[in-house]
């Protein structure tokens, strides 16, 4: 990847030429001091490598080119090595790179004979869309001047490391597609539901052949039939308040992947949208390159080319019919559970996981604030149950798989509402 692009350049005067003017002003001073104006040729040297230097400053047009061209994609912990190679055009300089320190990011540096090649190791640390700056020093061919810009040449995604557990999602209502949810419907598929006795028309391969040699007559095998789901996980952008708030949505993200991952092992389509200002999502798909363009979506929208309206409702062409939604949120914008109660009315099965564990306020907390905001919690999820909205809340000390398997066996057992 190559950036030629100058944002800003910055001059100053080199060691060495702070250096001359030191020693200039010092001549020159001893000379006044002691009225001997002989003594001021000793800085005429000095004062003539000043003027040249500043005659001719660096000059021409600074290209960076990175050994990993476009948009690099890597996985956390991962280590990668990029060699940046600056070059100037027009001009006559010496080069310089440098590489300050990235939150989020190792980086060690090694540059060898031609100062002008920066060999880069990187270690990923967390999940996030990176552009490490890049300082380039030009030096003039007196060493007087040094003119520094940024560059950006090297465009990082790195994509969070989810938890490797399966997840079995079990959706509530499935479109008439095949897959690898069982449903209560007799058919092809591969769990044996029931036997009964032949008809015309029934397929010679379903025949059980066992059956019909104890009975003395033609019985099939029925089996439960096997569809495959569509699944939009839904996650809230909104700019949230700083502390464990803004700190859910690593949680939120590292979920996703998980959920996605897993529907999409099992065959099933997944989609992603994004609320919070804009509506932004992408349709749903099956393939394991969806889920690269799931967590780009995450990481940069406009480079996963998503599509969006404004507002914060998912419009109807987003959501194919008997679509699952599964949403993250801290539910702390009101905005964002009216968006859950529209898409219930559509007849979309919703559940919410809620990313947010304990209080959302950083300081140590006073008993009773705890206790308030426990009470307004519980009436705000009593709400959204009663609307048939299923809310789950994921505690620190459980993973996703048990968040989503409680609520499994509230369904089961009739209790719709708050999961812990």
């Amino acid at each position: 990847m190559t950036e030629t692009a100058e944002p800003h350049r910055i001059r100053r005067p080199s060691p060495l030429a702070v250096a001359l003017v030191t020693a200039a002003g010092l001549v020159l001073a001893v000379a006044v001091a002691l009225r001997q104006p002989q003594v001021a040729v000793f800085a005429a040297p000095m004062v003539g490598v000043l003027v040249a230097g500043l005659w001719r400053p660096p000059r021409g047009s600074v290209r960076v080119t990175a050994s990993e061209p476009g948009i690099v994609r890597c996985f956390e912990t991962e280590e990668l090595e990029v060699t940046l190679t600056a070059e100037v055009s027009g001009g006559e300089a010496e080069m310089r790179l440098a590489v300050p320190p990235v939150d989020g990011l190792s980086l060690d540096t090694a540059t060898g004979p031609d100062r002008a090649v920066l060999t880069l190791r990187i270690t990923t640390g967390r999940w996030g869309d990176y552009a490490p700056p890049v300082l380039v020093t030009a030096v003039d061919p007196l060493g007087l001047v040094l003119a520094t810009t940024i560059h950006r040449p090297l465009r990082l995604h790195v994509y969070p490391r989810a938890d490797p557990q399966r997840i079995d999602l079990d959706p509530p209502v499935l479109p008439d597609r095949a897959g690898t949810h069982r449903t209560r419907r007799r058919g092809s598929g591969t769990e044996y539901a029931d036997t009964r006795m032949y008809v015309p028309g029934d397929s010679v391969r379903s025949i059980d052949w066992r059956t019909t040699a104890r009975r003395g007559a033609l019985h099939v095998a029925e089996r439960y039939r096997e569809h495959a789901a569509d699944l939009v996980l839904l996650l809230d952008t909104a700019p949230q308040a700083g502390g464990p708030a803004t700190r859910s949505l690593d949680r939120a993200v590292r979920g996703a992947a998980q959920l996605a991952r897993s529907a999409l092992a099992s065959g099933d389509r997944v989609g992603i949208a994004l609320l919070g200002g804009d509506t932004r999502w992408l349709d749903v798909r099956d393939g394991r390159h969806q889920l690269y363009r799931i967590v780009a979506a995450v990481l940069d929208a406009n480079e996963a080319g998503m599509s969006a309206v404004p507002g914060t409702l998912l419009p109807r062409q987003a959501l194919p019919p008997h679509t699952s939604i599964v949403a993250f949120s801290t539910l702390l914008d009101a905005s964002f559970g009216l968006s859950l109660i529209e898409l219930h009315r559509r007849r979309h099965p919703v559940r919410v996981v809620d990313t947010l564990s304990g209080t959302p306020f950083e300081e140590p907390e006073d008993p009773m604030l705890s206790r308030w905001w426990s009470l307004e919690r519980a009436a705000m999820y009593r709400d959204l149950a009663t609307v048939g909205v299923e809310v789950l809340a994921w505690d620190d000390d459980r993973t996703l798989a048990e968040v989503l398997w409680t609520g499994r066996s509230r369904r089961d057992a009739g209790h719709i509402g708050v999961a812990r």
